[in-house]
């Protein structure tokens, strides 16, 4: 019994289109192509994830999580002033992103990419 539990449980996800009768009005993997996702992995991959961490924190959890229980109790827009702030704060944080992306110095980027690869390839291998 805990065999078939755990086959089912990690190799068949909602994903994999199993649905009840109701048919699902889920996000499946929407999450994924998010452009703040996709944006942060360019800023990790350059070594600037201290940067990120730092607006992500302050983003969500300073300035997000306060307001939305403003707008949810204090004004009364119960879950609809969830969805507003939470659509507000994904617009802010690519707005940020885009923003640091553009004013990039890129030649400076390619130039430490380019040394990192010549000391990759010049360091001798261990087997």
């Amino acid at each position: 019994c805990s065999f078939f539990f755990f086959f089912f449980f990690f190799f068949f996800q909602a994903e994999d289109g199993i649905r009840d009768l109701v048919r699902s009005r889920g996000l499946g993997d929407v999450y994924k192509r998010q452009i703040n996702i996709l944006l942060g992995r360019i800023f990790v991959s350059e070594g600037k994830q201290d940067w990120l961490g730092k607006v992500n924190f302050i983003l969500y959890y300073v300035i997000m999580i306060p307001v939305s229980y403003l707008f949810m109790s204090v004004l009364k827009l119960e879950i609809y002033g969830l969805w507003i702030i939470m659509s507000l704060s994904s617009v802010i944080s690519v707005s940020i992103l885009l923003t640091k992306l553009y004013f990039q110095d890129w030649g400076v980027i390619s130039n430490e990419i380019a040394n990192a690869s010549k000391e990759e390839a010049t360091k001798p291998k261990q087997d």
